[in-house]
């Protein structure tokens, strides 16, 4: 029979001598060993063969089964190697599996303990994962419409959770971009739909209007094509201004229309284009009178005419728009006749450049002109909840 040293490694554990003095101990020889392994009896031997078996599978489980956790952003390493003390047996033990990796070795006794070998693991039970750590790429989410464009959400980071993947959280919406051609405005009420939409991409575009001055009107196809004026010679019943187109048959009440106009006047503080609505009459309606500069009497402001004189009944204003020089510009006004309100804003603002509230009209034609400059027009929309077929008994069509 092999000798029980034969079947450790050569430095073997210590022994604690029965006879010998308190705490004393002393490494015996692998005869002296040989010689207590030969005394033993047949039952024994067996015994010990079936719990070194036992201990052999054993040992192979837990390196198998001990591993260190890892991720993508930080190894985390698992409990340590821990070495036990074996159960004392009269017969001998089999070994047992710790939590974590940890492994005993059984003991015999033969009137002393046999200490046995530490546990054998590597990394022992996985560590947890750091909270930014991770394998996982985190979802994309869409940002959300705005002013016509689209832009893209940033990419959550996730991280990696015992016993599966964590996806990282959504991107936010982003940002909306510049209107696009055809694109709702923003802030655009519930129950609105576009009613009208005139690109001037053809000269059959200006028969759809109706023209305070017919003479100093015109259709040009070059740049996409636009109506301009470039004179101011309409009298109006009342001061106000001298160059006026409307919509013609359609009446509206509460909207919000957008419009591209150029400011061809390329000089002076006053340098203006103005919006008309719910216009009765030519001595009758509102309007904005958007200028490069602020006054109290007249540029940027919105004004009154109630078979009287222009009155600015400007609430808030700003100093003035930059119409720039041969560019494009895009103007919005919302008006909710039911409240009152009226807002100017220029382009996609978030914040209107003038506001006012009146309820002396509500209903009437809609416009675009000037008080005495020059300027061009194209790509008029309007949105609403609804609009009266009535053609107007003023103005005249483009001759």
């Amino acid at each position: 029979m092999r000798s029980v040293a034969n079947l450790h490694q050569p430095d073997l554990p210590k022994e604690t001598r029965e006879n010998g003095s308190a705490g004393e101990t002393v490494r015996p020889s692998a005869r002296q060993i040989s010689r207590k392994n030969a005394s033993m009896t047949p039952t024994m031997s067996s015994r010990l063969r079936i719990g070194f078996t036992v201990l052999t599978a054993a040992l192979s489980a837990g390196v198998g089964a001990c591993s260190s956790g890892t991720s993508d952003a930080n190894n985390a390493s698992g409990g340590a190697m821990t070495t036990s003390a074996g159960g004392t047996s009269s017969g001998g033990s089999t070994s047992t599996i710790g939590s974590g990796g940890v492994v005993t070795a059984g003991g015999t006794s033969n009137g002393g303990t046999v200490s046995s070998q530490g546990g054998i693991g590597q990394g022992g039970a996985a560590g947890g994962v750091g909270p930014s750590g991770g394998n996982a790429t985190g979802g994309i989410a869409a940002g959300g419409m705005g002013n016509g464009g689209t832009s893209a959400g940033g990419a959550g980071q996730g991280g990696n959770s015992t016993g599966g993947t964590e996806m990282g959280g959504a991107g936010g919406a982003g940002a909306g971009g510049a209107m696009g051609a055809g694109g709702a405005p923003p802030g655009l009420p519930a129950g609105y739909t576009l009613i009208f939409e005139e690109s001037f991409a053809t000269p059959a575009a200006v028969d759809n209007f109706l023209f305070a001055n017919p003479s100093d009107w015109s259709y040009v196809a070059t740049d996409g094509g636009y109506a301009q004026w470039t004179g101011d010679s309409y009298a109006p019943p009342q001061y106000s201004p001298h160059s006026i187109m409307i919509i013609k048959g359609m009446k509206f009440s509460s909207f919000v229309l957008t419009v591209d106009i150029m400011q061809t006047s390329m000089t002076g503080a006053h340098r203006d284009a103005c919006i008309f609505w719910n216009m009765v009459s030519p001595s009758q309606f509102y309007y904005a009178h958007i200028g490069q500069a602020h006054d109290a009497a007249a540029s940027q402001n919105i004004h009154i005419v109630n078979n009287a004189g222009r009155l600015a009944i400007t609430t808030t204003f700003t100093d003035g728009f930059d119409w720039g020089n041969n560019e494009w510009k895009t103007i919005r006004v919302v008006r909710d006749a039911v409240a009152g309100t009226m807002e100017v804003y220029g382009g996609t603002d978030a914040m209107p450049m003038l506001t006012a509230t009146d309820t002396t009209f509500t209903d009437g034609y809609l416009g675009i002109g000037s008080f005495d400059d020059q300027g061009r027009v194209r790509n008029l929309r309007v949105w609403s909840n609804g609009s009266t077929q009535e053609p107007a008994t003023f103005f005249m069509p483009l001759q």
